[in-house]
Protein backbone atom coordinates (compact mmCIF):
# COMPACT_ATOMS: atom_id res chain seq x y z
CA UNK A 1 0.00 0.00 0.00
CA UNK A 2 1.38 3.27 -0.52
CA UNK A 3 2.10 6.21 1.50
CA UNK A 4 1.47 8.85 -0.90
CA UNK A 5 -2.09 10.09 -2.35
CA UNK A 6 -5.67 10.44 0.12
CA UNK A 7 -6.48 9.22 3.30
CA UNK A 8 -9.58 8.92 4.92
CA UNK A 9 -11.70 7.52 7.70
CA UNK A 10 -15.95 6.60 7.09
CA UNK A 11 -18.01 6.51 9.90
CA UNK A 12 -21.54 5.83 10.20
CA UNK A 13 -23.76 9.26 9.42
CA UNK A 14 -25.88 11.48 7.72
CA UNK A 15 -26.80 14.16 6.29
CA UNK A 16 -24.96 16.23 3.44
CA UNK A 17 -21.13 15.75 3.10
CA UNK A 18 -18.76 17.72 0.47
CA UNK A 19 -15.32 17.35 -0.01
CA UNK A 20 -12.64 18.87 -1.99
CA UNK A 21 -9.21 18.92 -2.29
CA UNK A 22 -5.89 20.40 -3.76
CA UNK A 23 -7.66 23.87 -3.71
CA UNK A 24 -5.69 27.38 -3.40
CA UNK A 25 -6.47 29.50 -0.96
CA UNK A 26 -8.93 31.75 -2.77
CA UNK A 27 -10.89 28.76 -3.87
CA UNK A 28 -11.04 27.42 -0.38
CA UNK A 29 -12.33 30.35 0.85
CA UNK A 30 -15.14 30.96 -1.87
CA UNK A 31 -16.28 27.11 -1.32
CA UNK A 32 -15.87 27.62 2.45
CA UNK A 33 -18.18 30.32 2.52
CA UNK A 34 -20.36 28.61 -0.02
CA UNK A 35 -20.92 25.91 2.00
CA UNK A 36 -21.20 27.66 5.27
CA UNK A 37 -24.15 29.50 3.74
CA UNK A 38 -25.70 25.72 3.38
CA UNK A 39 -25.50 25.23 6.62
CA UNK A 40 -22.46 23.34 6.12
CA UNK A 41 -19.52 23.78 8.87
CA UNK A 42 -15.45 22.36 8.38
CA UNK A 43 -14.80 18.85 10.01
CA UNK A 44 -11.72 17.84 8.26
CA UNK A 45 -9.08 20.53 7.02
CA UNK A 46 -5.40 19.62 5.46
CA UNK A 47 -3.35 22.28 3.73
CA UNK A 48 -0.29 21.00 2.28
CA UNK A 49 2.41 22.63 -0.04
CA UNK A 50 -0.30 25.60 -0.06
CA UNK A 51 -3.30 23.56 -0.90
CA UNK A 52 -6.33 23.43 1.40
CA UNK A 53 -8.29 19.96 1.40
CA UNK A 54 -11.20 19.97 3.28
CA UNK A 55 -14.86 18.00 4.22
CA UNK A 56 -17.74 20.09 5.19
CA UNK A 57 -20.85 18.39 6.89
CA UNK A 58 -24.01 19.94 8.59
CA UNK A 59 -23.23 22.46 11.55
CA UNK A 60 -24.41 25.09 13.19
CA UNK A 61 -23.03 28.25 14.67
CA UNK A 62 -20.12 30.49 14.43
CA UNK A 63 -17.09 29.14 12.34
CA UNK A 64 -13.39 30.99 12.03
CA UNK A 65 -10.74 29.47 9.87
CA UNK A 66 -7.18 30.90 9.63
CA UNK A 67 -3.92 29.96 8.63
CA UNK A 68 -0.14 30.83 8.62
CA UNK A 69 -0.15 31.85 11.95
CA UNK A 70 2.53 32.30 13.86
CA UNK A 71 3.11 30.47 17.31
CA UNK A 72 2.46 33.40 19.73
CA UNK A 73 0.07 34.70 16.82
CA UNK A 74 -2.27 31.38 16.99
CA UNK A 75 -1.95 31.17 20.86
CA UNK A 76 -3.25 35.30 21.03
CA UNK A 77 -5.92 34.11 19.00
CA UNK A 78 -6.83 30.68 20.71
CA UNK A 79 -7.00 32.84 23.98
CA UNK A 80 -9.63 35.78 22.36
CA UNK A 81 -11.96 32.91 20.43
CA UNK A 82 -11.74 30.69 23.69
CA UNK A 83 -13.25 33.32 26.07
CA UNK A 84 -15.59 33.67 23.53
CA UNK A 85 -17.11 29.77 24.07
CA UNK A 86 -15.38 28.92 20.82
CA UNK A 87 -13.01 25.56 20.99
CA UNK A 88 -10.23 23.89 18.41
CA UNK A 89 -12.69 21.84 15.97
CA UNK A 90 -9.63 21.13 13.98
CA UNK A 91 -5.67 21.31 13.95
CA UNK A 92 -3.02 21.46 11.16
CA UNK A 93 0.66 21.86 11.02
CA UNK A 94 2.31 22.66 7.56
CA UNK A 95 5.94 22.76 7.52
Amino acid sequence: MSNEGLAAVWRPGGGTQWWRAGMTAEEFVAQDGSYFGQGLRIRCLSIRNGRFSAVWQPGEGTQWVHWGLTPEAFAAQDQAYFAQGLRLAALEIDD
